[in-house]
C-alpha cells in the first residue's frame, strides 16, 4: 500500500518520533530500517537509523 491508497481510504495515521545519530549509526542494511531507544549502538546494528527515540509502537495511539 502507498500513501495515497491509504489516503484515497482514509486511513492515514502518522505518529512522529524524533531520535539522535550515532556514531555506529551506517543505514546500509538492504531491506530493514529501525529505531531503537537505547542509547548505544555497536557496528552490527546497520539497520539501526537512530538510537534514543522517544517513542515505541506501543506509544502509539490507537487508531
Amino acid at each position: 500500500m502507498n500513501d495515497a491508497d491509504a489516503t484515497d481510504r482514509g486511513t492515514t495515521h502518522v505518529e512522529r518520533i524524533t531520535a539522535q545519530g550515532h556514531e555506529n549509526v551506517t543505514g546500509e542494511h538492504g531491506s530493514t530500517v529501525e529505531v531503537t531507544t537505547d542509547d548505544w549502538l555497536t557496528p552490527a546494528g546497520d539497520c539501526i537509523v537512530g538510537v534514543e527515540a522517544d517513542g515505541t509502537p506501543a506509544d502509539f495511539d490507537d487508531a
